[in-house]
């Protein structure tokens, strides 16, 4: 069994925790009593932040919208698609600033 600090995703507290992983395949999560926001605690969406990893619903590419429909991309297609649909103007951002969509 492989332990794997992380912080949690959902909100923005800072609680960490370590996924219990093995092999490839995330089984669980611990609470990490060293953190000193959560203090070894964690809320019910934290004690299962590891179930959406495997679902079979999570998007694992991001998607872009051609023709009314949701098709597989890259994030290199998704970046070059300026003043579409997508993707705001970039003209609208400071010279030295960086999207994040």
């Amino acid at each position: 069994m492989t332990r794997t600090r992380t912080v949690c995703p959902f909100c923005g507290c800072g609680c960490s925790f370590y996924l219990l992983s093995d092999g490839d395949r995330v089984t669980g999560i611990e609470p990490s009593p060293s953190n000193p926001i959560n203090k070894g605690m964690l809320c019910v969406k934290g004690w299962n932040a590891h179930e959406f990893i495997h679902s079979p619903e999570r998007l694992t590419s991001p998607l872009i919208r051609k023709h009314g429909e949701l098709v597989e991309s890259t994030w290199d297609v998704l970046i070059t698609v300026p003043g579409s649909d997508t993707v705001p103007q970039w003209s609208v951002w400071p010279q030295h600033s960086v999207p994040v969509l």
